[in-house]
């Protein structure tokens, strides 16, 4: 256990062209995904490639011990989207972690769009779970260390394999209605066993997860949102069995279920945004290490 409050101070500085537009952060959740600077086209015949890098300086200090100067290159991502035809959206982005740490098809969806209210969309997605798991891009956030209830409770960025729908309806002229909803491969026995030691929901994520279901029950994930020009008011869940309790066709355990819920905000106050969101999970955790494993976060 360590004593004390940690402090950090954040120096940050920018490099703007007109590749990136400033006022990013107040696009709505949903919007997100295509709202981007490197996407020129949406509606017509296009292809066009984007990206970003994101790098930082570390200084810690504890109880008067430090560790120096270090630097870090966090991220780097690559986008390739194209438009098909009439409704019709390709979408990939791969990331390189911690130079080459850690690589991984974050993003690769197939949109059909029938109307304004109804669009098909399969692949590797990010879950409607939250409003930064949605809008996690880096050159939209002020900040460098993402907040902890989307990295802890809301283990973003989370993607995974499934399909789903989405839509937005128009209620009046400055007010709307969207929703989604998905079924995908959902998190795995990671949640409890893990190298943590303890209920962590991020180490549920799995590479396997692309390939097939640990459990073949896929979990259901979904949003609806009222969005006006002034701001956004979201509310989500996903919910799924996360235990691998069936091997060829033989049940071995009982069903652990997962389930998530996450509540998020912003408001556009003159020239300044006001956002959050708040997460609560629930975790079926067996009865022989619920004494020691967390079931409520």
């Amino acid at each position: 256990m360590h004593k004390g409050l940690p402090f950090y101070l954040t120096f940050i500085f920018y490099v703007v062209t007109n590749a990136q537009d400033t006022t990013e952060i107040k696009t709505p959740s949903q919007d997100a995904i295509y709202t981007r600077p490197f996407i020129l086209e949406v509606n017509k015949l296009s292809t066009s490639i984007g990206g970003y890098f994101e790098g930082n300086s570390n200084y810690f200090s504890e109880d008067g011990v430090s560790e120096g100067l270090s630097f870090e290159l966090r991220r780097f991502n690559i986008f390739l989207y194209s438009s098909l035809g009439s409704g019709i959206k390709f979408l990939s982005e791969l990331e390189f972690e911690h130079g080459t740490e850690e690589i991984a098809l974050e993003t690769a969806l197939l949109d059909f769009q029938f109307a304004p209210q109804f669009a098909l969309r399969g692949g590797i997605l990010l879950i409607p779970l939250g409003m930064f798991n949605q809008n996690h891009d880096s050159p939209r956030w002020d900040i460098i260390d993402r907040p902890f209830v989307s990295t802890q409770i809301i283990p973003s960025t989370l993607s995974e394999v499934g399909f789903g729908v989405y839509g937005r309806f128009t209620l009046e002229r400055y007010l709307s209605l969207t929703y989604s909803g998905y079924l995908t491969n959902g998190l795995g026995d990671g949640v409890i066993l893990n190298s943590e030691g303890r209920t962590f929901i991020p180490s549920g994520k799995r590479e396997e997860a692309f390939e097939k279901d640990n459990n073949g029950l896929p979990s259901y994930s979904g949003r609806i949102a009222l969005q006006h020009s002034l701001g956004e008011l979201g509310f989500s869940i996903y919910h799924g069995v996360y235990n691998s309790f069936r091997i060829e066709g033989v049940e071995v355990d009982e069903k652990h279920k997962l389930s998530i819920a996450a509540l998020d905000f912003s408001a556009n106050l003159w020239d300044f945004t006001l956002q959050g969101e708040a997460a609560y999970s629930k975790i079926d955790v067996p009865e022989n290490i619920s004494e020691i494993f967390v079931n409520k976060q």
